[in-house]
């Protein structure tokens, strides 16, 4: 069975919104001002995480990079 061309559109915008929740939810976490919305925020918060020697920092570093 086919994708529709809307359910498609629909599954992107869900996962889409889902990451800027959760990068949303990081930048209050870590004090970061959200002054434009989550995303304005986002090379400053990879920036942190490429700092950091915890191995959890440089995966989430890594997907933020994938997702990007």
């Amino acid at each position: 069975m086919p994708i529709e061309p809307f359910d498609w559109l629909g599954r992107v915008l869900a996962h889409f919104a889902t990451a800027e929740r959760a990068i949303g939810q990081l930048c209050i976490a870590l004090e970061l001002p959200v002054e434009k919305g989550p995303l304005s925020n986002l090379q400053n918060l990879c920036g942190i995480l490429a700092r950091s020697s915890d191995k959890r920092c440089q995966t989430l570093l890594k997907r933020i990079e994938r997702w990007r």
